[in-house]
This record gives structure tokens, sequence and C-alpha cells, in this order.
């Protein structure tokens, strides 16, 4: 929220899902596998088809430069309810098509969708809660028995193993915020940073 407070909110908020059908995953499956069987082919599928949709958009400049966005206030009645575009996912038909996946695009226009955007970088894992049941009439003891524990899916395990970004921000760069003794860094704007890390 300080990189937004600083440079203003982000332009557009673009997801991408991977297609696990796409050619460059089913190439390399055997006829007896599944897409489960080869959670490291489509993590470093989605990981190349990552960088190629950075370099469309920074590079390439494939979104172009938005100068507005004007409501035609056109509407269509569906189901007997008034839906106008705000009801219609956004997504960019060439990218989608080059890619090959779902892909959405949407333009940053209020703050819920700039949350909306930190919220997917900072969830954390997904949790849940199980418990052992012994055999027979004993006492059961919650404590023992409802554990809790966190899901993280092949590809995700795949993800981190080859070590690629969980995310990236820029310019943003991470920076040490502890001494070994755990004292708290305090950095002033007039300050050198090889100097503060020197100094015991």
């Amino acid at each position: 929220m300080a990189l937004v407070q600083r440079l203003g909110k982000p332009g557009l908020f673009v997801t991408m899902t991977c297609n696990v059908k796409c050619p460059e995953i089913t190439a390399e499956l055997c006829d007896s596998e599944t897409v489960a069987d080869q959670p490291d082919v489509v993590t470093r599928v989605f990981k190349s088809k990552v960088i190629a949709l950075k370099k469309q958009t920074m590079e390439e400049k494939v979104l172009g430069r938005w100068n507005l966005w004007k409501n035609t206030w056109e509407h269509v009645r569906i189901c007997g309810s008034n839906l106008d575009k705000r009801w219609v996912i956004p997504y960019n038909p060439y990218l989608s098509l080059l890619f090959d996946c779902h892909l959405n695009v949407e333009v940053c226009s209020t703050i819920q969708v700039v949350k909306d955007l930190y919220k997917y970088v900072y969830k954390g894992h997904d949790y849940f809660s199980f418990n052992v049941v012994g055999e027979g009439n004993e006492g059961v003891d919650e404590m023992e028995s409802f554990q809790a524990g966190r899901w993280v899916s092949q590809c995700e395990a795949a993800w981190r193993i080859f070590g690629f970004d969980l995310f990236e921000m820029t310019p943003i760069m991470l920076l040490l915020v502890h001494l070994p003794n755990m004292q708290t860094i305090y950095i002033r704007s007039h300050e050198r940073l090889d100097s503060i890390v020197e100094n015991e």
C-alpha cells in the first residue's frame, strides 16, 4: 500500500490461469499419464507463459495506453435482469488466443481492486483442520485430536522447488530488517545503506 501511496494505483490488474490441456503440456505426457503425474511440466510451461506475458505487456505494449473509460449506459435483459458491462468478465481476446488460457484484464478503477490485488499476493496457503480418532470409547482430547495443516498443490510445490518467484513488484527491493541480534533497522532518507549495514 505504501507503493500505491507513493506512485499511485496500478493501471491494470491481469490474472492468468494455466490451461492444462495446452499443446506444450500434453505433448510431454505419455499415453498413460495425466497432468497430475507431471506437475513439473505444468509449472515450467506456466512460468514460460508468465514471462512471455510480461514481455508482451511491458515491452511490446500490446495493451496500449488507456486514456479514458467512458460508461455507455447500454444494458441487455437476461433471465429477467437488466445487465450492463459491469457484469461482463473483462478479457483480452488477443492475449487469450496467444497464450491459449483464461486471462482477465481489468482496469484498476477503484481502491477495492487494489486491495484485491494485494490480497492475492499475501493470502498465504489454504488451511484445513483434521482429526484423528482412536479405537474404543476412550476420552477425546481435542488438543491432540484436532490438527491444523496447510494445503500445497503439486504444481505449487514444484513452483517452490524450482525457486520461481512467488510474486514480483517493481520498483520494490527487499532489504534485511533485522541484524543478527534482532534489532530493528531504521533507515533515514539522508543515510547510506552500506554504512547502516556495516554499523554494529
